[in-house]
């Protein structure tokens, strides 16, 4: 998260709700490859934090790291906070804090013995950040870091559905047709527009069956023909409302975009570490099974004695 809240991020924690719980383990039959890659690194990861320590994870969300940390080590005390005002439940044994900054962290001075962030630090203002890492961790305390690249498959994933959401909402003005249509429609109901109709088809031969560019079209098309009866004002706040998550969606992706820049090249961050002196004692890139791009790059720290 950076410093001045995102609305996106908000709408996309307020909408986890109850589901957004974190694995209790592991398995790897509850798991895509890419979150059993990260739980893994966790939980190994989860081997050097000494006995009892207080662990800090920096942009928490949903608590899914510290619940893969507490799967194997029930004796840490496990904090998050991120800067949504709203979260999903917390994890059994966890405590979440919203509307709480990484800049500006509510802890006192050398009370954390290790700091955690899954895809956080690096949408923060990251040497506020990394300084209030500096006055909070314990010397000798421990860090790790699950970051973005900016070569990796999941920015290159994202920026295609960015291109589609706007083929949708941009180059076809799909929204905007839907609520001309629903400005002149009479009292009986009327049928779909004919671009409106026809624009899932388009969209998923373009792009993809099941593409954003297809799952923006057809939201919208089942919209006005589900709501062919209903009142047009109704009808209209359902466009409203698929638009504006969208285009909460290309903002969380843009978001993203400007956060791998902050973490490539890989030494552009260790650098900024070593400046609060936090040496780094390991660097490697996660890859899943199937695509052997590194997604992630795994990090750990110590900060030096004094």
């Amino acid at each position: 998260m950076t410093e001045h809240r995102n609305p996106a991020w908000d709408d996309f924690w307020d909408r986890s709700g109850p589901g957004g719980k974190a694995p209790a383990g592991c398995l790897p039959s509850q798991m895509d490859p890419v979150s059993r890659q990260q739980c893994e690194a966790w939980q190994a990861f989860a081997t050097l934090i000494p006995a009892g320590a207080a662990v800090l994870d920096l942009a928490s969300g949903d608590g899914r790291v510290l619940g893969w940390l507490r799967a194997v080590r029930s004796d840490l005390s496990l904090t998050g906070i991120d800067l949504a005002a709203q979260l999903p439940p917390a994890p059994a044994g966890i405590t979440l804090h919203a509307n709480v900054p990484m800049e500006a962290l509510p802890f006192s001075d050398g009370s954390i013995g290790c700091v955690v962030s899954q895809f956080g630090l690096e949408y923060s203002d990251l040497p506020r950040a990394i300084g209030e890492i500096d006055r909070v961790v314990q010397h000798g305390g421990l860090i790790g870091l699950l970051t973005h690249r900016a070569d990796g498959p999941i920015l290159a994933h994202n920026l295609a559905r960015s291109g589609h959401i706007r083929w949708a909402l941009d180059t076809q003005g799909l929204p905007t047709q839907a609520r001309a249509a629903l400005a002149t429609r009479g009292a009986g109901g009327e049928t779909v527009p004919v671009a409106i109709a026809e624009a899932p088809a388009i969209g998923a031969s373009t792009y993809g069956s099941k593409s954003a560019a297809w799952e923006v079209a057809e939201a919208i098309r089942r919209c006005m023909d589900y709501g062919r009866h209903d009142d047009p004002e109704k009808v209209r706040g359902l466009i409203d409302t698929i638009e504006a998550k969208a285009r909460n969606e290309l903002e969380r992706i843009a978001a993203l975009e400007q956060a791998c820049g902050r973490t490539m090249p890989p030494a552009q961050l260790t650098a900024v570490m070593a400046e609060h002196g936090f040496e780094e004692t390991e660097l490697r890139g996660l890859a899943s099974p199937s695509d052997p791009r590194p997604f992630a790059d795994f990090r750990i720290y110590r900060r030096r004695r004094a």
